[in-house]
């Protein structure tokens, strides 16, 4: 009999054994389920303070922007996000040949000074044409061209926009 006791409290003692086993991996299972909840929990409070953090950091540089912005209108005044538009000069010379080299001199003079841009020259019936566009006025153009060139020409006529002039004989 004792080894029928034996075998039977062998029997019992591996059924509490096992018994004991899965108590204790229902516990870690749900210990581990509760830090993988807190731990889910914490990820995403830290991703609501990190979308917190770069709102408040966006905010402060378009802030940063502006106040530049103004400070830099006090110092320096406000630019006109305008540019300065062109005219269109015209210089027209009347009764003078297609080659008269006072002519020419004007025309590359004019050509190679800096505020004029799209120079055009027209030859027709005796009278040569200087179309351009410039930020500058006529009168502006005429007092840059050289004084010696100027001597060769008489002024018929000026405007903002426009020169006549007469070639000296």
């Amino acid at each position: 009999m004792k080894s029928k006791t034996k075998i039977t409290t062998l029997t019992l003692l591996l059924v509490a054994a096992f018994t004991f086993s899965q108590s204790n991996n229902e516990k870690d299972n749900r210990r581990i389920h509760n830090k993988a909840e807190k731990a889910e929990k914490t990820v995403e409070e830290t991703n609501e303070q990190i979308d917190s953090a770069v709102a408040s950091i966006d905010n402060t540089i378009e802030g940063a922007k502006e106040t530049a912005t103004k400070v830099g209108d006090i110092f320096f005044g406000k630019k006109d996000k305008k540019k300065i538009s062109k005219n269109t000069v015209v210089i027209t010379i009347a009764s003078v040949s297609y080659d008269d080299k006072d002519v020419n001199q004007l025309y590359h003079e004019i050509s190679k000074s800096k505020g004029a841009k799209n120079i055009i020259k027209t030859y027709s019936n005796g009278q040569m044409i200087i179309q351009m566009e410039s930020k500058s006025s006529a009168d502006a153009i005429w007092q840059n061209v050289l004084q010696t060139t100027r001597t060769s020409f008489n002024i018929d006529k000026i405007s903002e926009k426009s020169i006549v002039l007469k070639l000296k004989k």
